[in-house]
């Protein structure tokens, strides 16, 4: 019942937009341009005819003045037009190069003189530099910025970074724990964690479904891009955050192209400083990119080709420290559990007792984790360099066509396939991902008043395999000889990841397939001074998922978990623990000289162990709807408003209910003196997204019904008992445990068996959405600079927050540890419940001084000022928070917060001649462009984290375990600070013909600053601790809690000491290319 009323609503909503005379949208890949045409005496002109060409591909669009002498001529796509204007009376005005980008709308008044047609003016002067008539905070990335700008990685959207507002959102992963392989679109708007941003290509979705781009096209197919970062209007809709809108290039009457090729390797980049310190050598890297484009007539003025293709190799060095390493060392390392345990066995060495000196001895030898024969042939077969391989092709072909002058068509095909990640050593995993997309553009032009845009996206089909190199595909029923994964804490990976895993990676195989789908229709009619728009979209999709999580088993091995007692043998422990009463030590020893992972995994002391049983295959379908109306009125030559609203239906798949949502939008644009240099603009709305398949997959795949995984966690001795019992019957640490074995040592494996995790969807679960503001004042302050101050927020609320559900407060609180918990369930050792309920605050002053392209130079400067504060941070089951019964405690500075970031760019094209009469160093300098990017932000917000901090809940919720006193970000990193550079250089072959060869050398933190971007946030349980750094004691328990990291001096200082920088960003890196353009 409920399937045919969702589909009965969407045939009438599509009826609707059918026969509405009013249903437009100023497209997300294209632009307008409009204005009045008077005559000397200012009287409007009414019924002159208006042509828009291309001056590229010779294609026209024609439009009529009204009654008030207003036109408008919607859908044009970016790029250079001929505007002729023509009436009876009057002589013709020609407008020869109106430059129209995306998104944007274009005022071009026009004044006739008394005439004949065949006489022609030609309009000289520049266009208007402040959008008089935009009233939301939205910019540019133009064709000169996405060529010349410094962009060593060749990332679509690596621009974006520079606008005002936006901070990297990736930048905090490197700090918190708890992040899965499910990346983002990469940068915060609004202090997101990056998964509510919109993005389309041509105006077809680039979505993923977890808030992530689905694919990325080479930067030489891409024309120009839209940033839309607050309060746009109704038509930009299954967007919480941003709306960035690309458009690709397309063929012109001239035959064009280019072949290029970018090279960079270790000797053309600096040295880590960590793997430096580490290893005392540099890692090998490596990236080739090569590529081309083609485009030209297939016939003049009627139909186009552009097709781009573009190869990717990069193979760059990463190191496993784990032979020889501090952990491994054990009680030789010098660790602060080494350090520890050292003082301990002394102590117990010169207690004058044979039995103590005799276990103090053993205890030296036992406490070296890597003379366990076991440990060290897992050691062996992962340590050192290894090769991280990633290899992608991308092909973009387009046709576009023009049988007359009322239609349109273009038709683009995507194709991309991708090696992401390959980790050269026997442990390690790859990304595997294909992506197959068809898109078509009609636009029909009714009336002058009246035009028509259907747009289809098919995306047959996409992949994206997360796969371990041990295995293929599926392991839902492991083999016998697949590892279980032995997940060891203390070693590193590539600097800063805490665990290692040996054996079979946890998580994986992860196989996601898709298929996704966009219908759209919209109308745009003009009417005296409004201009109406209406629009309807509907994208469903087909998600197919399989995750054999924990399917082949995983014993976790962690610091501080067990005390040193229990490497003491069993005869020898009420000696050891009479010594330790009679002392002042707690009984079974010293919290600090508990066992590290490594001495936990010789000992067979899992913290837990996890395992997945029976079905790891889930699909859905989501029933994506959206549909706007909205009015672009000029109220008055001073004054413009934008008011609109959404209707979205969002048909998730199950467990999630389908929801529907109102979204009302407003904006307005005024020139207070009237004279197009002055602009007050502000909006406001609000911005519903759908909610990431993330949540219904997992929600469904560990719901605890008996249809998907049935999973088990015991923990503890528990837990150690399994492993040991495997160890004995000569199955582990090589193999895994079958069903059978678990199941003959008392442990259930079905549904509702013992210590088993329970993910739960919330009923109630509510789409993700924002309220947005933004108020701002734009002054031109010279010909072509201007300068724009303006504020924003964003209100985010319903947002994704896991929470732990099975623990209870039991009326005691600690002043360090704060309430103790007991399990509600006593079954359960986990029950995660996805919840709606987080929410964010941002609000921001911006600062942004541009100058448009003149005299060969062009340069955005932008500061922004902002406050970020919520109480999420993103899905994983791995951040939720320690104390669950107390959220309230968790709503304070964003992991996403970077109070400062200043920005600077420009492109410089130097105004040195070439040619005979010029001076050589004029020629040796000509046709050269410089294009800079300075970057300079806040350091990374990090937390006092106690993983061992035990209150009772299970430990797998501890990550963002704090001192009671503390609130989580109190701290914060380093600050960053980059210079990026690309010079280019070129050489003509043929200047008549535009040939010319372009050398070009571009390279990222060229002055090779150490830009630390994490530091060790993990303490031990402890109310108290010496700071390493500082020689000075830090009060754990009662704060302040506003630490800094220290820079270290030797590698041992990188295994866990708290407060030392662990991880970098790239040093210096340098990067050449040769470019054949035609």
């Amino acid at each position: 019942m409920r399937t045919r009323a969702f589909s009965t609503i969407l045939a009438l909503v599509f009826m609707l937009a059918a026969t509405l005379p009013a249903l437009p949208q100023a497209d997300v890949s294209s632009a307008t341009i409009k204005g009045t045409v008077s005559d000397q005496n200012n009287a409007v002109v009414t019924g002159a005819t208006v042509t828009a060409k291309d001056n590229d591909r010779g294609i026209t669009r024609v439009a009529k003045t009204n009654a008030e002498g207003a036109y408008q001529i919607p859908a044009l796509p970016p790029g250079s037009y001929e505007v002729r204007v023509e009436a009876t009376g009057f002589g013709a005005a020609v407008l020869s190069k109106v430059e129209l980008t995306v998104g944007l709308v274009a005022i071009r008044d026009v004044q006739l003189r008394v005439g004949t047609v065949t006489t022609e003016v030609v309009v000289t002067g520049d266009a208007p530099l402040i959008q008089i008539e935009q009233s939301q905070q939205a910019n540019t990335i133009n064709q000169a910025q996405v060529e010349n700008l410094p962009n060593i990685n060749r990332t679509m959207t690596s621009a974006v970074f520079t606008l005002p507002g936006v901070t990297n959102a990736e930048a905090t992963r490197s700090q918190q724990p708890g992040f899965t392989g499910f990346a983002t679109t990469g940068f915060s708007i609004g202090g997101s964690n990056g998964r509510n941003n919109l993005s389309t290509i041509d105006g077809g979705e680039n979505e993923y479904g977890s808030g992530q781009y689905r694919v990325f096209i080479p930067v030489d197919s891409i024309q120009e891009f839209q940033v839309n970062r607050s309060s746009f209007a109704a038509e930009f809709g299954f967007t919480v955050g941003s709306s960035v809108n690309i458009v690709t290039k397309s063929g012109t009457n001239q035959l064009h192209g280019n072949a290029y090729g970018y090279f960079r390797n270790s000797t053309t980049q600096a040295n880590n400083f960590i793997d430096q310190l580490r290893n005392g050598r540099e890692l090998y890297a490596q990236n080739l990119i090569s590529g081309g484009t083609l485009g030209g007539p297939i016939k003049k003025n009627k139909l186009f080709f552009f097709v781009s293709y573009e190869y990717v190799k990069t193979d760059f060095g990463g190191f496993n420290f784990l032979l020889n390493s501090p952990s491994a060392l054990g009680v030789n390392g010098n660790t602060p559990a080494g350090i520890a345990q050292t003082n301990y066995l002394n102590q117990l060495a010169a207690s004058g007792s044979p039995t103590l000196i005799a276990v103090a001895q053993q205890l030296r030898q036992s406490l070296v984790p890597q003379s366990d024969p076991k440990l060290l042939a897992l050691l062996k077969r992962d340590d050192g360099a290894f090769d991280n391989l990633t290899k992608t092709h991308t092909l973009v072909s387009r046709v576009d066509f023009q049988p007359n002058t009322n239609n349109s068509l273009n038709f683009r095909f995507e194709l991309s396939r991708g090696l992401f990640g390959l980790q050269s050593y026997i442990d390690g995993a790859s990304l595997v991902t294909r992506d197959y997309s068809i898109l078509t553009n009609w636009v029909h032009t009714y009336s002058p008043s009246l035009i028509n845009q259907v747009r289809v996206q098919v995306v047959p089909f996409n992949k994206a395999d997360n796969l371990p190199n041990i295995d293929s595909g599926s392991i839902a029923n492991p083999r016998a000889d697949l590892p279980a994964a032995i997940t060891i804490a203390g070693f590193s990976i590539g600097g800063f990841v805490p665990s290692f895993n040996f054996g079979s990676q946890a998580q994986i195989p992860y196989l996601a397939h898709q298929r996704r789908f966009q219908f759209e229709d919209s109308l745009a009619w003009t009417k005296g001074s409004h201009n109406l728009k209406f629009g309807a979209s509907y994208r469903p999709v087909d998600y197919n998922v399989e995750d054999d999580l924990y399917f082949a088993g995983q014993f976790n091995f962690a610091d501080n978990t067990f005390p040193i007692i229990l490497a003491v043998p069993a005869a020898q422990r009420a000696a050891v623990a009479g010594f330790n009463l009679t002392h002042g030590i707690p009984q079974n020893g010293p919290t600090l000289a508990s066992l590290t992972g490594p001495q936990s995994f010789v000992f067979g002391l899992p913290s837990f162990f996890h395992q997945g049983f029976n079905n790891p295959k889930w699909q859905g379908w989501a029933h994506y709807f959206g549909a706007f109306a909205q009015d672009s009125w000029k109220v008055s030559s001073r004054l413009s408003l934008d008011y609109g609203f959404r209707f979205d239906l969002d048909g998730e798949p199950s467990p999630l209910k389908r929801n529907s949502y109102f979204s009302p939008r407003l904006g307005f644009a005024w020139t207070p003196f009237g004279d197009q240099k002055t602009l007050i603009r502000g909006g406001a709305g609000v911005f519903q997204g759908p909610i990431d398949v993330l949540i219904p997959s997992y929600g469904s795949l560990l719901d605890d019904s008996g249809r998907y995984i049935n999973q088990i966690l015991p923990t503890g001795l528990n837990a150690a008992a399994i492993y040991q019992a495997g160890v004995a019957a000569g199955l582990l640490p090589f193999g895994h445990l079958p069903a059978s074995f678990i199941n003959s040592l008392g442990q259930p494996t079905g549904q509702g068996a013992p210590n088993r995790v329970v993910f739960e969807v919330d009923p109630n679960y509510k789409n993700p959405y924002s309220v947005q503001a933004s108020l701002s004042i734009q002054r031109e302050l010279h010909r072509n600079l201007s300068l724009e101050v303006g504020y924003l927020m964003y209100h985010g609320l319903h947002l994704q927050m896991p929470v732990e559900l099975n623990y209870k407060e039991t009326g005691v609180v600690d002043p360090f540890i704060g309430p103790r918990y007991a399990v509600i369930d006593p079954t359960i050792l986990q029950k995660v419940g996805y919840k709606s309920i987080g929410k964010s605050i941002y609000h921001a002053l911006t600062a942004s001084l541009n100058k448009r392209y003149s005299n060969g130079l062009q340069f955005g400067i932008n500061y922004t000022f902002s406050k970020t504060l919520d109480d999420i941070i993103d899905f994983s089951s791995s951040q939720t928070w320690f104390r669950p019964t107390r959220l309230n405690l968790y709503r304070a500075v964003s992991v996403f917060d970077f109070p400062h970031s200043f920005v600077a760019n420009a492109v410089y094209n130097l105004p040195f001649k070439a040619g005979e009469g010029h001076r050589f160093l004029s020629r040796v300098f000509s046709d050269m462009t410089i294009a800079p990017i300075l970057t300079m932000r806040s350091g990374i917000p990090f937390s006092i984290r106690m993983p061992s901090l035990a209150s009772g809940i299970t430990s797998l919720d501890a990550n963002f375990a704090t001192p009671f006193a503390a609130t989580r970000d109190s701290s914060r990193g380093d600050g960053y600070y980059t210079l990026d550079l690309r010079i280019q250089k070129s050489v003509f072959v043929t200047r008549e013909r535009r040939v010319r060869l372009d050398l070009i050398a571009e390279g990222t933190n060229i002055l090779n600053r150490i830009n630390f971007n994490k530091v060790w946030d993990q303490f031990p349980a402890v109310p108290s601790l010496v700071n390493q750094g500082t020689g000075k004691t830090l009060d754990l328990q009662n704060g302040p809690f506003n630490f800094e990291g220290f820079k270290p001096t030797n590698a041992n200082q990188l295994a866990g000491i708290p407060l030392a920088f662990v991880g970098v960003d790239n040093p210096r890196r340098i990067q050449f290319a040769l470019k054949l353009a035609f």
